[in-house]
């Protein structure tokens, strides 16, 4: 069984990152650009085995402005975390992308290779799936933090003030190892970093595949239990890890 995590760039002039594993085992990393190497990557690696994909980036979105209905409630539920979301809609994702939505486009190709776009398909099932993810959230989550990591690049954060935060998140991503399912992060990424301009932004885009790979597997083992799905699928849905917080009681929650 395999899981994927793909941290989707809103441009193909930019790197996405890769993440595949058979279990809790990685077995490939990769920084490509364009839609095509994407599906080509996880396609040479998956065969035409089951798979579930776990994707950041909007894969629904019909509303021409503002923001989808989903964005809205994660960032209420986790605003006090510094974990909302970015307003999504069209104009603004076609902008980057070149007059198309990506996420949407990156569907319909793995629509033809089978897959499905289905955060509601039963857990431990042998199929092939894919679904909406978003990591602030979910680290949050996942790690029980008062509040995000703030390693990405942002007006007033130095770099060795990211560099620290960055350290975290290797630190939190390494504890996988130990939980349930287990998760094994490649020893090469967990470095301590001094990288800086793209190659740190190459670094972040790796663990983010990485956590996103691990939520597929963690929405395969846990799903309805541990994972949750808000949204859904016809106004956009975002999957998210509940272990520490009360999302799970809060409607509401939307079903197929």
């Amino acid at each position: 069984m395999f899981f994927v995590g793909i941290d989707l760039a809103w441009s193909p002039r930019n790197n996405t990152g890769i993440s595949i594993s058979k279990g809790g085992e990685v077995v490939k990393l990769a920084l490509v650009k364009s839609d095509e190497e994407i599906v080509n990557t996880v396609m040479e690696e998956i065969s035409n085995k089951a798979c579930w994909i776990a994707i950041d980036a909007p894969l629904t979105v019909p509303n021409a402005n503002g923001s989808r209905p989903v964005d809205k409630l994660i960032t209420r539920l986790f605003r006090s975390k510094h974990a909302g979301c970015y307003p999504a809609n069209r104009e603004i994702l076609k902008k980057y992308g070149q007059g198309k939505l990506r996420g949407e486009e990156i569907v319909k190709l793995l629509k033809r290779e089978g897959f499905e776009e289905n955060p509601y398909a039963k857990p431990r099932s042998k199929t092939r799936v894919l679904f909406e993810v978003f990591p602030h959230p979910a680290i949050v989550e996942l790690f029980s933090l008062d509040k995000i990591l703030e390693y990405k690049a942002r007006k007033g954060r130095t770099y060795e003030y990211r560099w620290k935060e960055l350290d975290k998140y290797k630190k939190a991503l390494a504890s996988l190892a130990d939980s349930e399912p287990p998760f094994t992060v490649p020893k090469e990424l967990l470095k301590e970093s001094k990288a800086i301009g793209r190659s740190l932004k190459n670094e972040e885009d790796l663990l983010d595949a990485l956590l996103c790979n691990y939520l597929a597997y963690f929405h395969w083992y846990w799903g309805g239990k541990k994972s949750k799905v808000f949204g859904d699928l016809k106004s956009g849905h975002i999957v998210v890890p509940y272990l520490y917080q009360s999302v799970n009681n809060f409607l509401p929650t939307s079903s197929p």
